[in-house]
């Protein structure tokens, strides 16, 4: 699909790159190699978050399933998160242990923070997830149970648009409910 577009007109928008992650063009990066072309790359230098910068260029600029917007909100949630924890570990490291002050936003004290929850972390996940890709909250659980899943393929080929989400859910779905059934 690109490779014409690419090969006739060049690419007109940079891959976009933290470091050595790739933020933005992934279909654009496969396509340059695939033609030999040295695809032009840009550091991310945005004043927003990454995680937005992700959402808003790829759930706004195509035209998307409700499934697929799903998929990709689910799949970018899961990898803020992820890179929050790292980033909360790097830190970690950096500061607490004997003799160290501990950072306070990381740690702190009872009573002064309402304590989180798995339950209220995940509902509050499938909540944004919804609103951010303007779907239901159902859409927005099922994507969120595939990306915690073991296997992201399933995630992937719903974001690809060659899966729904509801056959997805029900492959990841129908194991755990057959081993109870012996």
């Amino acid at each position: 699909m690109f490779n014409g577009s690419i090969e006739a007109s060049g690419v007109l928008d940079p891959i976009v790159v933290q470091g050595d992650v790739l933020i933005d063009g992934r279909n654009r990066m496969k396509a340059c190699l695939d033609l030999g072309i040295e695809p032009p790359v840009k550091e991310y230098d945005e004043e927003i978050d990454v995680y937005r910068y992700i959402i808003n260029k790829n759930l706004r600029r195509r035209d998307l399933t409700p499934d697929q917007r799903a998929a990709i909100a689910a799949k970018a949630s899961a990898w803020h998160t992820a890179e929050r924890a790292r980033l909360r570990m790097i830190e970690g490291a950096k500061e607490g242990g004997r003799g160290h002050k501990k950072n306070p936003e990381m740690n702190s004290s009872p009573g002064l923070a309402e304590p989180k929850t798995r339950a209220k972390d995940a509902r509050s996940t499938v909540g944004q997830i919804a609103q951010e890709a303007k779907v239901s909250h159902h859409k927005a659980a099922q994507a969120v149970a595939l990306a915690k899943g073991p296997v992201s393929a399933h995630l992937d080929a719903v974001a690809a648009g060659t899966e729904t989400l509801r056959a997805a859910h029900q492959k990841i779905a129908a194991p755990s409910s057959k081993a109870g059934h012996r």
